[in-house]
């Protein structure tokens, strides 16, 4: 059977990278925090690839030098404080959830939980997709 846009679209994780990496975690009996974990990696990847960043600029630092500035890199909105806001997503995550789980082992997510939070980062990976493709943004002010 071939694998259709209509298949693609019935997944909760709509992003195939993010999908093929995380499912092994959330359908296993334990360690979902390797689920948010590798969800953080493949975001924090996918932002250093569109963005033109180094394999030298990591978490939130990357998130701040992609989203933020004068002239940000990767624009999201028109609005400087709602740029500023999407920066903030963007770094509060990495900051939040991969720090949380790269540095230390976390048995606390249940695979509702990693689900929820895959699913954001899924989430998170669209919006970076439709400001890639869309024309650039420009500001108004």
């Amino acid at each position: 059977m071939s694998h259709t846009w209509k298949m693609e679209g019935a997944q909760p994780i709509r992003d195939a990278v993010l999908r093929r990496t995380c499912e092994k975690f959330l359908r296993a009996i334990g360690d979902h925090d390797q689920a948010v974990r590798e969800a953080c990696v493949v975001l924090e990847h996918r932002v250093r690839e569109v963005s033109g960043a180094t394999d030298a600029q990591l978490s939130s630092a990357l998130m701040e030098w992609a989203f933020g500035g004068v002239s940000p890199r990767l624009r999201l909105a028109v609005h400087p404080n709602e740029q500023r806001g999407a920066m903030e997503i963007y770094r509060g995550i990495t900051a939040f959830y991969r720090g949380g789980t790269a540095h230390r082992l976390r048995d606390d997510f249940d695979p509702n939980e990693a689900l929820r939070i895959v699913l954001w980062i899924d989430h998170l990976l669209g919006l970076l997709a439709e400001a890639v493709q869309a024309p650039a943004l420009t500001s108004t002010s």
